[in-house]
């Protein structure tokens, strides 16, 4: 129930609720919810605030941009592992 609350939490640029999550109910910042990542999530809804604060608690870039790199192109929607990248280097 946690991770997908999380998840919801990252595609609503809800970041107060990514806070209590992580840091209260301990939901740990990259678990997935069928194979994604709620810093993937955030990053692929455009909630730059959500992704920011995901990378604040630690998760990890990474898994993220290797998550594009062996799926198809078909799961790389407008670059969502260089936003990611590009939301690190400017946070």
């Amino acid at each position: 129930m946690g991770v997908e609350r999380l998840h919801r939490a990252a595609a609503s640029n809800e970041a107060d609720t990514i806070i209590a999550l992580v840091k209260t109910s301990k939901v740990a910042v990259d678990a997935r919810r069928h194979g994604i990542t709620a810093l993937h999530v955030a990053a692929h809804s455009g909630c730059a605030e959500a992704v920011a604060v995901l990378v604040g608690l630690g998760a990890a870039v990474l898994n993220c941009v290797e998550m594009h790199a062996t799926r198809s192109s078909r799961a790389v929607p407008a670059g969502c592992a260089r936003y990611c990248l590009l939301r690190t280097v400017s946070t």
